[in-house]
C-alpha cells in the first residue's frame, strides 16, 4: 500500500488547460474556471479532467412563460376574489333567520366555493405551463 502511494501522487491544481492532451500547467489568471485534477505518474504524463467555462445562467422571457405567468396570476386573483365572496355569503348565512334567505345564501356560498376550486385549477395549470417553459430551454 505504501509503495502504491509513492508511485502515484494526486495533485490538485487550479490551472487552465490549453487542450485535452496538453501536459503543461499554467498559473491561474481567471476566476471563471473550475479546478483541474491532475494525476502525476512516474512516466511524467498527466491525466487531466476537462475544464469548461462556467455556464452563464440566463432567463429568457418567451411567450409560454408570459402566458403561463399571466394565467396563474389571473386565476389566482379570481380564486382570492371568489373566496372572499364565499366567506361573505357564509357569514350572512350564519346570521340570517329566514329559511328562504338561508337556502339562497347557502347555494350562493357553494357556488362561490366551486368557482374557487376551478380558479385554483386554472392557477395550477398556469403554473404548470410556466414550469414546463423552463424545461424547454
Amino acid at each position: 500500500m505504501k509503495t502504491l502511494l509513492t508511485f502515484t501522487t494526486l495533485i490538485i491544481f487550479l490551472a487552465p488547460i490549453r487542450s485535452q492532451d496538453s501536459t503543461t500547467i499554467n498559473p491561474v489568471t481567471s476566476t471563471d474556471i473550475s479546478p483541474t485534477l491532475l494525476i502525476q505518474r512516474n512516466t511524467a504524463q498527466f491525466d487531466t479532467l476537462a475544464v469548461e467555462k462556467a455556464y452563464q445562467h440566463t432567463i429568457r422571457l418567451n411567450k409560454q412563460r408570459i402566458i403561463g405567468l399571466g394565467i396563474a396570476t389571473v386565476f389566482g386573483a379570481a380564486a382570492y376574489y371568489f373566496h372572499l365572496q364565499a366567506e361573505n355569503s357564509y357569514q350572512n348565512y350564519l346570521v340570517s333567520g329566514d329559511h328562504a334567505e338561508m337556502n339562497r345564501l347557502y347555494d350562493q356560498t357553494t357556488r362561490y366555493d366551486q368557482l374557487v376550486g376551478l380558479s385554483f385549477l386554472g392557477t395550477e395549470l398556469g403554473m404548470l405551463l410556466l414550469f414546463v417553459s423552463f424545461s424547454n430551454d
